[in-house]
């Protein structure tokens, strides 16, 4: 009886933390209450829906919480199977993989969105060189998705297609800050905004973006070479555990008996999973160069 209130609380508890996170608190962990991002539809883009499209994952929200909330039931029955006797360590095991899920989901859409924030430096130096040889702006544009590769071709492209059908420039551009959210892709967006509702010379306005860019792309290796030694020192710790108990189980097989078969063994395994996803998610929030 005990066991299955424990096991609907876990339940509970991940639905909560997907509504929070489909209602546009954001995938990442930051519940900073920001204002939710509106696709290109107009309507309100949750942050978890946001961090899939990054990723280009055409799914739906409810899929993936569905689809980790039975992985997280796999755990929780895996260590209930080891450790028939620890409800809680199977219990927690479950919550701290669900936390690690949408963690990675959120920091691997960042990762993402900074790439495509990197590779439109070079696409913005094309939209440079069109303007100055004579081309218009939306001739520009289309230079720039002929150019490009990848992720900064498909946007462009698009972004092109939907001037030239006569969308506004602000729906225009709407899926482009949807899907790769950063300062300078919405920089970029504003100064496209700018020009196309006010006028004005957008060769100046693109040098302009495109000196801010490259500072914060400056900043940000630099950032990132610095707290590189730290990073790779945290990963090696993170992973050696892993790697050294498959080695004395190769060499002495009942070497983890007298952790599993001692009464107190789930609670040392307990406090060292308990350790270790505190830290990781305490070193996250440091090394993190987006702040």
């Amino acid at each position: 009886m005990f066991e299955t209130i424990l096991f609907f609380l876990l339940l509970l508890i991940m639905l909560y933390a997907a509504s929070q996170l489909y209602l546009g608190r954001g995938a990442n962990g930051d519940l900073n209450g920001e204002a939710q991002q509106v696709d290109e539809n107009g309507s309100a883009q949750s942050g978890l829906r946001k961090s899939l499209r990054t990723l280009k994952l055409e799914i739906e929200p409810l899929v993936f919480v569905a689809a980790i909330g039975l992985i997280a039931v796999l755990v929780f029955l895996l260590f209930l199977e080891l450790f028939p006797d620890s409800v809680i360590l199977a219990l927690l095991a479950a919550l701290a993989l669900v936390l690690f899920a949408f963690s990675l989901l959120g920091d691997l859409a960042k990762w993402r969105a900074r790439r495509f924030e990197t590779g439109l430096v070079d696409a913005i130096d094309l939209l440079q060189a069109a303007l100055q040889s004579g081309a218009t702006p939306l001739e520009a544009l289309g230079t720039a998705a002929d150019v490009s590769k990848g992720a900064l071709k498909t946007e462009f492209a698009e972004l092109s297609k939907r001037l030239e059908l006569g969308m506004t420039i602000e729906k225009a551009t709407s899926r482009m800050v949807g899907r790769y959210d950063s300062e300078g892709v919405r920089l970029f967006t504003q100064v496209l905004v700018a020009k196309w509702n006010a006028g004005g010379d957008l060769l100046l306005l693109l040098r302009s973006v495109n000196r801010i860019i490259r500072d914060r792309l400056r900043l940000r290796l630099k950032v990132m070479g610095q707290l590189a030694g730290a990073r790779y020192a945290l990963l090696f710790v993170a992973i050696i555990p892993y790697m050294v108990i498959p080695a004395f189980l190769w060499k002495e097989p009942d070497w983890l008996n007298i952790l599993t078969d001692h009464p107190l063994g789930p609670t040392f395994l307990l406090a060292a999973v308990l350790l270790q996803v505190a830290g990781f998610f305490w070193m996250r929030r440091i090394l993190r160069t987006d702040q």
